[in-house]
């Protein structure tokens, strides 16, 4: 996640655990939708990303065969001012099931 600026963006931000996350994402006034047309196994679409993430989770050891790539636009107010962040992330996966809202295939 990084804090986007007028010429870019900023430095990734640490998170020290899923806690932290869940109090930002608390924090937020405003969220983009997820666009684009590609997010599935494009390594292409990380290439600009931090080195460095601020956080990762590892749900299973080891490597997966595919990912999914997103990215959502977000902000808040910090008193007279308001902060944009743009967070990003991959999930690598074996499997993948899509559901609708039904929970219908």
């Amino acid at each position: 996640m990084t804090r986007a600026g007028q010429t870019g963006y900023g430095p990734v931000i640490p998170l020290s655990g899923l806690d932290v996350v869940e109090d930002f994402f608390a924090s937020l006034s405003w969220s983009g939708a997820m666009y684009g047309w590609k997010f599935l196994d494009d390594p292409s679409l990380t290439r600009d990303w931090p080195a460095r993430p601020s956080l990762t989770v590892e749900v299973r050891p080891g490597t997966a065969s595919h990912s999914l790539s997103w990215f959502n636009e977000c902000g808040r107010t910090e008193g007279d001012t308001s902060a944009s962040y743009l967070i990003e992330g991959t999930v690598t996966f074996e499997n993948l099931q899509v559901m609708r809202a039904d929970a219908a295939p």
